[in-house]
């Protein structure tokens, strides 16, 4: 069993995977979902989401958040201004992390690139939305990223870490198991 913990390459497979598996736990941090696509109809409403996360509560003092749509301003809010004046962002949504931004009756040149860019304290995070608009000829599922291959990176991420983790521990029974 001592010249199993001595060797470099075990030691090697078991600090990739316990990194591997840890989340990072910088409180300084501001982590923001990872960038995706949304699929809508012209004339219905769609939400383009934007989750962020910080080690203390986001207190709506320090807390900007700014959508743009293509590089122009489509939402802007902080302690003092926002705008347009008729748009909004819930306080109680922004204080569990959540700026989504809703749209209603949408028409096609809604389609674009939409980021999400909160700023809170002296950290800083965005995210990227791309919104995708069907018409009648164009049902949704059939084209882009939409419902049914949403979670497709996770899925496979979520298998290579249990074929990873499988093959450690046949690594270490193959090698400490002795009959």
């Amino acid at each position: 069993m001592r010249h199993l913990l001595r060797s470099p390459l075990l030691i090697l497979v078991v600090f990739v995977v316990v990194t591997a598996a840890q989340k990072p736990t910088d409180p300084t941090q501001l982590h923001l979902d990872k960038s995706h696509h949304e699929e809508a109809r012209v004339g219905t409403n769609v939400t383009l989401w934007c989750n962020f996360t910080t080690k203390s509560a986001a207190q709506l003092g320090p807390l900007t958040v700014h959508w743009t749509k293509d590089g122009h301003t489509v939402f802007f809010l902080n302690k003092t201004y926002t705008y347009p004046n008729n748009t909004s962002i819930s306080e109680a949504k922004l204080q569990k992390g959540d700026a989504s931004l809703s749209l209603s009756n949408i028409s096609r040149e809604d389609a674009g690139i939409y980021t999400c860019s909160i700023q809170h304290g002296t950290n800083r995070g965005s995210q990227n939305v791309t919104l995708r608009i069907l018409g009648d000829g164009d049902p949704m599922g059939q084209k882009g990223d939409g419902p049914s291959t949403k979670h497709r990176t996770l899925k496979i991420g979520m298998v290579t870490g249990v074929l990873v983790g499988a093959w450690c521990v046949a690594f270490l029974i193959f090698f400490c198991y002795k009959p």
